[in-house]
């Protein structure tokens, strides 16, 4: 078909044909349904969006409470190694060990402390008794150089021995003399042994719970770092008041002075009376208002010689005032 005759067929199509407006409908619906499809996917990706933004914003934040918890963690356990003169390594390890074993790092660390100062009194001959006792255990507080041994190292000679005795009040008094106080609190820990303190050892290098040196001693200088920027803060907190200080109590002065209380009286009592002749004014304008809506009410239905008018002559008023 050529061009004209094509133009002319689409010229002369009837537009009123009931298919041809029903075909043109339903396409019209399609885009229209379409149209509506596309904004509500496009409303459920924004909103999708902002859902997920959210979340990522909550976990940023979880995760920085965690990272802070872990540097606090790291932080205590270096300070708690040093006391007890052994390494965070091994320290971290142990208190993986007693976390098993239901005994928390307070016990723990005091534990160490009073074992280390237990072998060191045996060691230099402060202690006789102690010393008796770590030679029934076969246990030795020194090396054969004749330098003390780290505690941790001890404690594991102590567990061995420990997880074969009976248990019994002996064995309590007897945890309670190395141990000190809270010594019967340990016994669940030393009743592991060796092999069962080396396998938690393992276990607690696999879950990453144990705290390197390195770790522990950063975490030191980073907590410390922060103290200091509050403690710069505070300072400059004290240099603002110190400046404020002479100000802040010449007004404090201004405030005591009976003279001044004097004239705050005299003002609240005058801006009180104040307030009294505003409301009295109120009031007669008010009763005036009254009083002329009265005596217009009064001339609408008198004569100026005071007669009452008749009703037909008060609604012909009316009635040309409309």
């Amino acid at each position: 078909m050529s061009g004209e005759r094509l133009g002319q067929a689409l010229l002369d199509l009837d537009t009123n044909d009931k298919k041809f407006d029903k075909s043109v409908d339903r396409a019209e619906k399609k885009a229209t349904g379409l149209g509506r499809t596309f904004d509500l996917t496009a409303a459920k990706a924004v909103k999708m969006g902002a859902q997920l933004a959210a979340a990522a914003a909550v976990g940023v934040a979880a995760l920085g409470a965690l990272v802070r918890v872990s540097i606090n963690q790291a932080d205590a356990m270096s300070k708690a190694a040093q006391r007890a003169g052994v390494t965070t390594e091994a320290l971290s390890r142990l208190a993986w060990a007693g976390e098993l074993s239901d005994v928390n790092m307070s016990t723990l660390s005091g534990s160490m402390v009073k074992l280390t100062k237990t072998m060191s009194d045996v060691a230099s001959g402060a202690d006789k008794g102690a010393a008796a006792l770590f030679r029934a255990l076969d246990v030795s507080v020194t090396d054969a150089a004749g330098k003390l041994r780290s505690a941790d190292q001890v404690m594991i000679d102590l567990a061995d021995r420990f997880s074969r005795m009976e248990e019994g009040a002996d064995k309590t008094a007897l945890a309670i003399k190395v141990f000190g106080k809270s010594g019967a609190e340990m016994i669940p820990l030393l009743n592991n042994g060796r092999q069962g303190l080396a396998d938690m050892a393992a276990e607690s290098d696999r879950l990453g719970k144990t705290i390197s040196t390195e770790f522990g001693q950063r975490a030191e200088v980073f907590n410390d770092t922060l103290t200091r920027i509050w403690a710069a803060g505070a300072g400059l907190v004290n240099k603002i008041a110190e400046a404020l200080l002479p100000q802040l109590q010449e007004f404090a002065d201004m405030l005591a002075d009976p003279q001044f209380v004097e004239n705050a009286q005299s003002l609240a009592q005058g801006v009180v009376a104040a307030f009294g002749l505003i409301v009295t004014a109120v009031d007669d304008s008010v009763g005036a208002l009254k009083t002329m809506r009265s005596w217009l009410e009064w001339a609408a239905t008198h004569d100026p010689f005071g007669n009452a008018l008749p009703q037909a002559a008060i609604d012909r008023r009316n009635a040309i005032l409309a």
